[in-house]
């Protein structure tokens, strides 16, 4: 008896140590790795404004544990030497709609227009819809998720992109190696609204911005009603309100005046809205500053005209040619005039012109401590998670980029982006930077080779004398490999080398159009000189038109001010009880009838 007493509990003792883990995998047996990982002599941000030189990060079960310059390292530590590169916090997105496919829009042809409501239970209106939970349609993307990693990003705010009231959002990190169970980090991380109606929904009323403002303020009237009992129905879009009250809002509004009237109806009600502009705020600073509110801005630049046709040039308007040049100065304007906000890639065709225009932003005066911060702290902050995300600090996630150099110049490198202390590798750091001017010697013959590009997507540009040879490159690990054409593109030759850990040379095989094989050699005679052009435009200060009111062609270089002006000996129809007044003064003061 004692003996199956003793197997029944050895047996209960496994089952409940196995049970920890809540959800099973189909990936062999589970092994506990506690071993620490920690990088060292790096230009380690800890913060955007705390800056380790010869640095070390210590990492433990996708947690920081240590950072610093003297961190003691445990005995099970793995060490990576950094030998000088950049660590920097992971950025944070905190407007997306990444992993939720927007609904299609839902034909109108030959039907009716549509007055009522198609549901039953829920608000009156089909384009209010704070009952939706973005995790039920959530569907991790590992495309798009490598896109963003790419672009620095290791955690994603998303949600369904749909209608006025769009219902709660989920906030995601891009690890590839977990599951959702791991990856979702919180799913109900606001709640979100717009004025734009859902593209799903027939529904017609509202039909323009007026009413969608008038549907805003009708929704949040009925919900204090609601909310103190006076219904005898249950609602099941006002019950979510209700639920979901203490969620971070976010708005987007999606250009300057939207910013404004979302802010108003904030103010209305108490609502505290994070507003997603539209990158023009710069036209109204004074105005968005006295918001006081909190903005994520896009990063969408007007792309240059095209005015090599005189008759077609002159069809662009001076109000279009000026915001072209000074929509770049929004984050420097933002920045200077103390208004909080963070960066996204919402409104961009493609997140790889991400950097291409932050870049655009810092050379137009934007500073690179804001820009950094706009892109960690500050969107860590809006969607209350500062305890987890945004820095590198002891105890919060191990989200951080590995970078060449300045995470904000051309010429860098990023090479991995670690999320929940997984490695996302996007380019080999320990791939040597080939790029420079090398003599290239094979089939007898000295031939001048350039290679420029990115330091894992190498380009090579092959000439002998004024004769140039048109050549590919790649570049995998260790292994480079090109080919060039002989001038009459008859003859094809093809190398490949292992390139060496140090030296100026590398050399290797030389397969030649008969089939015959060679060998080569690349001696390294300096750096690439850039196009005097290329620097004139990358090191120029670029001329800003001054803002005029309003920001159009004969506008004011100053604001005008309203004056106090009286009219005297008017007939005035008050619209109220007094009627129709003849032989009446009416003094004007600050803009306004002062009697």
């Amino acid at each position: 008896m004692n003996k199956i007493l003793l197997l029944c509990s050895i047996l209960g003792f496994a089952m409940i140590s196995e049970a920890q883990e809540y959800f099973p995998k189909n990936d062999g047996l589970k092994e506990e790795n506690n071993n620490y990982t920690a990088f060292t002599n790096a230009n380690l941000y800890i913060t955007p404004s705390n800056i380790v030189n010869n640095g070390t990060l210590l990492i433990q079960n996708g947690k920081v544990v240590a950072s610093g310059r003297n961190v003691n390292l445990p005995a099970n530590t793995i060490v990576v030497d950094l030998a000088g590169k950049y660590v920097y916090p992971s950025f944070i997105e905190a407007y997306s709609g990444f992993g939720i496919e927007k609904p299609k829009r839902a034909s109108g042809q030959g039907r009716p227009p549509q007055y009522d409501a198609s549901r039953e239970g829920f608000y009156w209106n089909d384009h209010i819809m704070p009952e939706i939970d973005g995790i039920s349609s959530f569907k991790y993307d590992e495309k798009k998720a490598k896109e963003l990693r790419e672009a620095g990003f290791g955690v994603v705010n998303t949600h369904l992109m749909d209608g006025i009231a769009r219902g709660t959002g989920v906030l995601v990190a891009l690890n590839d190696a977990g599951g959702d169970q791991d990856r979702v980090l919180d799913d109900e991380s606001g709640q979100f609204f717009s004025f734009t109606k859902s593209v799903a929904k027939r529904q017609s009323y509202p039909s323009s911005l007026m009413g969608a403002m008038a549907l805003l303020r009708q929704l949040h009237h009925d919900l204090d009603w609601y909310a103190k009992g006076n219904a005898n129905t249950k609602d099941r879009s006002l019950e979510a309100m209700i639920e979901n009250k203490n969620l971070v809002s976010f708005f987007e509004a999606g250009d300057k005046s939207n910013d404004l009237r979302a802010d108003k109806i904030s103010d209305q009600f108490n609502l505290n809205y994070v507003i997603v502009g539209g990158g023009d705020e710069y036209e109204t600073i004074e105005q968005i500053k006295g918001t006081n509110a909190s903005y994520i801005i896009p990063l969408d630049f007007p792309a240059a005209f095209d005015v090599t046709d005189p008759y077609q040039a002159k069809y662009i308007s001076l109000e279009d040619m000026r915001d072209w040049n000074q929509a770049p100065t929004n984050l420097k304007v933002l920045s200077e005039n103390g208004v909080r906000f963070s960066l996204t890639t919402h409104e961009l065709d493609k997140v790889s012109e991400f950097h291409t225009n932050l870049r655009k932003a810092i050379k137009y005066g934007f500073n690179k401590t804001k820009a950094l911060e706009a892109l960690t702290t500050v969107p860590a902050g809006l969607l209350g998670k500062s305890a987890m995300l945004g820095t590198l600090e002891k105890g919060k996630q191990a989200n951080f980029l590995i970078a060449s150099g300045d995470i904000f110049e051309k010429e860098t490198t990023l090479y991995e982006n670690w999320v929940q202390g997984k490695p996302h590798v996007i380019n080999d750091k320990d791939q040597r930077d080939l790029r420079g001017n090398y003599n290239l010697s094979a089939g007898g013959k000295i031939f001048q080779m350039k290679i420029t590009g990115e330091v894992s997507k190498p380009k090579s540009e092959i000439t002998l004398g004024e004769t140039k040879y048109p050549s590919k490159m790649s570049y995998e690990g260790d292994w480079i490999t090109f080919s060039f054409n002989s001038e009459d593109k008859s003859e094809t030759y093809a190398a490949t080398a292992k390139i060496p850990k140090q030296g100026n040379v590398f050399s290797g095989r030389l397969i030649l159009a008969s089939g015959s094989e060679s060998s080569f050699s690349a001696n390294r005679t300096g750096d690439v000189e850039e196009k005097e052009e290329e620097d004139k435009e990358e090191n120029g200060v670029p001329e800003v038109v001054p803002i005029t009111y309003p920001n159009v062609g004969y506008g004011f270089n100053v604001k005008p001010q309203p004056q106090n002006v009286l009219f005297r000996n008017a007939t005035v129809w008050t619209g109220e009880e007094a009627g129709i007044l003849t032989n009446t003064d009416v003094l004007v003061k600050n803009g306004k009838i002062s009697k």
